[in-house]
């Protein structure tokens, strides 16, 4: 039977918005979201949904497949290291 991990999405979005130096206010901002959902979700007291892990990649300025390994996906298409660097603006596009 396929198993899908249930990863600590809290846990991955503190350790992500460490490596890159951000806070909860910066973050939040950048992916479109409340600082008060940011720590919700740190703290576990929410997981989030699809639109929001896409929202969050986009506010790390990573690539999605980078965010989904963070947190325990395996989609066979690229591995987080533990130390990222963000992209430079003119290499995200924004989903419309």
């Amino acid at each position: 039977m396929f198993q899908v991990p249930e990863p600590r999405w809290g846990d991955v979005i503190r350790r992500m918005r460490d490596d890159l130096h951000m806070t909860q206010g910066r973050l939040a901002e950048k992916s479109g979201i409340s600082q008060g959902y940011v720590s919700q979700l740190e703290s576990g007291e929410y997981s989030p949904t699809l639109t929001i892990v896409v929202r969050l990649a986009f506010g790390f300025g990573v690539p999605l497949h980078y965010f989904l390994r963070a947190g325990g996906y395996n989609c066979g298409c690229g591995q987080y290291e533990g130390s990222l660097q963000p992209l430079e603006e003119h290499d995200v596009v924004p989903i419309r």
